[in-house]
């Protein structure tokens, strides 16, 4: 069974700065570098013209994005892992093995000695991935999602 640390406001609050120093913070996310997903908006008085700060710029054949996944400890950050077709759980499990545990190794922290944070995404709590973490003795803060 993986070993879970709670988050109850009453526990957390009596951790000590070492405590916090031994969390691995981790997450994935979209950037999007030119336009945007979806509409924006803005307000203007209806007899007032237009000017630059209500019309965004647009890319001729849409905008791009990145998808990343990455993580930093009290010792720093770390690059982040390109995603490039959505990440489901056998990525995320590579991920941990290739990248995840390069990490610690750059950083010299042992397995034991890490509580690993991540939110509670159904790829993140596959059967797979909490067995992952449990064969590797790391301990995972437990989240809300």
């Amino acid at each position: 069974m993986v070993r879970r640390i709670m988050t109850d406001k009453y526990f957390t609050a009596k951790w000590i700065v070492s405590n916090w120093n031994k969390v691995v913070w981790s997450d994935e996310s979209k950037f999007q570098i030119f336009g945007l997903d979806s509409r924006a908006y803005c307000w203007k008085k209806p007899d007032q013209p237009l000017n630059n700060r209500h019309v965004k710029p647009t890319v001729k054949f849409g905008g791009r994005s990145i998808f990343v996944w990455g993580c930093f400890t009290c010792f720093g950050v770390e690059y982040l892992c390109k995603i490039d077709r959505g990440l489901d759980a056998e990525l995320y499990q590579r991920i941990l093995d290739e990248d995840f545990l390069d990490i610690l190794e750059y950083y010299s922290l042992n397995c034991k000695n890490i509580i690993f944070q991540q939110d509670n995404n159904s790829k993140h709590t596959a059967k797979c991935i909490l067995e992952w973490f449990e064969d590797n003795n790391i301990q995972l803060l437990d989240w809300p999602p």
